[in-house]
């Protein structure tokens, strides 16, 4: 297959690319950190390298894109989204196959009060989640003629995602000693960025025709977390490698979170399921903490 990646230099794109290095599909990897992951990956035959500015080569079998700003700046949103729109329309003229747009879970409400399946009502409570809802209706708009869906991403976690809770606990632990946790009704549905680039690789190479794509699917983890489960494995695990004492400070807290996803659609048409617990996450990451 030849497969075309946008956003190939963030930590979902790279995780995508590690995975195809080891297949013979042609892959095009667009980045604005080519130099990144020329030093990665530059002695992949099969790779291709491309700025953010290089059109799409004609042949395209899938192209996914993974490209977005990170943060809720204005006018990084406004260049995303527009960058958005200019993809989309080349994958109309340049007669991409399927397409696939990585969306996210922040499109629901994140108090709900059960798992969102698709048919949940969408709530968008952040300018990222609008971001992320118009990066849908502009695909469905743009490519209505092209197979395409939008994958509703959960919150992904992995020893290169410092902004997340999992990461500051670890890192907490190793300088402190301690952790203090708000413990509330959470149910935090993270999931491994490997766990993640495997299901889109999965998806991309099955034989399932992309003409048989739904318009969206979930894709997250069965379980969820709440942040006592978390800073409990972190404690355990710090304390079995490391051997020091972590101590636990729990304050009670009023807020309640729910980023958990029902993927069922997701797993029963590609016969996939994740298979890395938060345990092995939390390895990982102490790990490269260490």
């Amino acid at each position: 297959m030849r497969i075309a990646i946008t956003g190939a230099g963030g930590l979902l794109g790279q995780n995508i690319l590690q995975i195809l290095k080891e297949t013979d599909n042609t892959v095009y990897a667009f980045s604005s950190q080519g130099n990144l992951l020329q030093s990665t990956f530059g002695d992949t035959k099969n790779f291709c390298f491309l700025e953010i500015t290089d059109d799409i080569p004609a042949g395209i079998d899938v192209l996914i894109h993974c490209a977005f700003p990170r943060n809720e700046d204005g006018e990084q949103l406004a260049a995303g989204l527009k960058y958005i729109q200019d993809i989309f329309c080349q994958c109309v003229e340049k007669k991409v196959g399927a397409v696939i747009n990585i969306s996210s879970q922040s499109v629901y409400s994140q108090s709900r009060d059960f798992p969102a399946d698709e048919n949940s009502v969408l709530n968008l409570e952040s300018k990222y989640a609008v971001g992320k809802y118009a990066s849908e209706l502009l695909l469905n708009t743009i490519c209505q003629s092209t197979c395409h869906t939008n994958i509703r991403m959960a919150s992904l976690i992995g020893a290169e995602f410092h902004q997340r809770i999992v990461n500051k606990f670890v890192k907490t632990a190793l300088t402190e000693k301690e952790l203090t946790v708000l413990a509330g009704a959470q149910s935090y549905g993270y999931m491994d960025v490997r766990d993640a680039a495997d299901a889109l690789v999965t998806m991309c190479l099955s034989s399932i025709n992309p003409r048989q794509w739904e318009e969206s699917y979930n894709l997250g983890i069965e379980n969820t977390y709440s942040l006592m489960d978390i800073a409990s494995e972190v404690k355990r695990q710090v304390e079995t490698e490391l051997g020091c004492k972590i101590k636990l400070n729990i304050k009670k807290h009023e807020a309640n979170i729910n980023t958990a996803l029902n993927s069922q659609r997701f797993y029963q048409t590609f016969d996939w399921r994740p298979r890395i617990s938060l345990q092995k996450t939390v390895h990982n990451i102490l790990r490269k903490e260490c």
